[in-house]
């Protein structure tokens, strides 16, 4: 008599097991793991996630050996873990999966998991998925790629493990929801173990979405150099739709002082692009009047526009390239007649500050990741 073997019964069940088991093995993946709410789907090859459910083929977990199963429950939690779709931004998603897919093997690797059959290079180790993308994308430019995900690898055809774009959350919202799982994760790891591997903080640190300098320019500049959004004047732009918009109206006057560091530590077309975006974003405060200094050890140039609009990017030439002393331009503040609405400073972030900090709200757009400025706000120019 033969007896037939239910495989979806058996998959769910060897999901269950291999969840467990990671928490018991590896903590912070089992942690993890829980926050994934099983669901079976035949119409996928392999398995994916979408950030809220992990969603696995019946016949492919039933294939496994119980030790790929957990490997293959670590891998789908590091896609969200990690970012998968924030960090994804507007790569293609076949081959961001792919990356994606290259770095968390071989961290899973390196954790001791039993691998399937997967992909696996071990030229990219130590490389974030963002660098493996770059190398995927030269490497296949010449090729058509699909904009899929669906856990197979483009190129050698090998489970992988997908990943499904959410439906009701913004990549950012499950950022921040992973955000708060990875930390409660971690508090469970030095709970067990007594301690947190350095290592897992560094990864988690190192694969947090960098944050676009664009959106934080105009978060600032809109937040120190404009009034609050009213409905009180509405916006004629959409008046002639039927349509009331809330307007926003601009200072009656203002002095904003924008700062290059120009001591050669940022290119010509990085100080051309960011002062482009920067007039674009502020040339509807025509009464905002521009002050451009460029500055290495010391200032080399100081220019006042009455308007954005008289900027002419294209015939702007960069003056300097010695050393760099962020000290003179704040000098220059207090000797003028005036308070800057706000000042914004590019540099790499290297360099000699103010020893105090000035009354006006400042920006630092820095090229460099690891440079932290006393005062202000800042971001990553990169």
């Amino acid at each position: 008599m033969t007896v037939q073997v239910d495989y979806k019964a058996e998959a769910k069940l060897r999901i269950q097991v291999a969840r467990s088991t990671l928490l018991v093995e590896y903590p912070w993946f089992g942690y993890l793991a829980m926050n994934l709410l099983p669901k079976e789907d035949e119409s996928i090859p392999t398995s994916a996630t979408d950030g809220k459910y992990l969603t696995y083929n019946p016949k492919f977990v039933a294939g496994l050996e119980c030790e790929e199963l957990k490997f293959v429950v670590a891998h789908e939690v590091l896609h969200v873990a990690l970012h998968y779709f924030e960090r994804r931004g507007y790569r293609n998603n076949t081959l961001w999966n792919l990356a994606h897919d290259f770095a968390i093997n071989l961290i899973l690797k390196e954790e001791g998991l039993t691998l399937p059959n997967i992909a696996l290079d071990e030229k990219y180790k130590g490389m974030s998925a963002e660098q493996i993308y770059d190398t995927l994308k030269t490497k296949h430019e010449h090729k058509r790629v699909s904009k899929g995900g669906n856990g197979k690898c483009p190129t050698c055809d090998k489970a992988c493990g997908g990943v499904k774009d959410p439906t009701d959350e913004t990549p950012q919202q499950v950022s921040e929801r992973w955000r708060e799982y990875n930390r409660l994760a971690l508090e469970e790891v030095k709970r067990v173990k007594g301690t947190i591997p350095g290592y897992l903080k560094a990864l988690i640190e190192a694969c947090e979405p960098k944050i676009d300098w664009r959106s934080v320019l105009s978060r600032f500049i809109n937040r120190v150099a404009f009034e609050e959004l009213s409905y009180a004047k509405p916006n004629k732009n959409y008046l002639y739709q039927g349509i009331i918009m809330p307007s926003t109206r601009n200072l009656v006057s203002g002095d904003v002082v924008v700062v290059f560091d120009t001591s050669g530590s940022i290119s010509d077309e990085q100080l051309k692009d960011f002062l482009g975006e920067l007039v674009g974003i502020i040339r509807g405060g025509a009464s905002l009047r521009l002050h451009l200094i460029q500055c290495d050890a010391k200032i080399q140039s100081a220019e006042t526009y009455d308007s954005v609009t008289d900027v002419t990017i294209d015939k702007m030439e960069f003056k300097g390239r010695g050393g760099t002393s962020f000290i003179p331009p704040f000098k220059w503040c207090e000797e003028q007649y005036f308070e800057p609405t706000f000042l914004i400073y590019l540099t790499d972030g290297c360099g000699d500050f103010p020893n105090h900090e000035p009354s006006f709200p400042v920006l630092w757009i820095m090229s460099k990741s690891d440079a932290k400025p006393p005062f202000g706000d800042y971001c990553n120019l990169e």
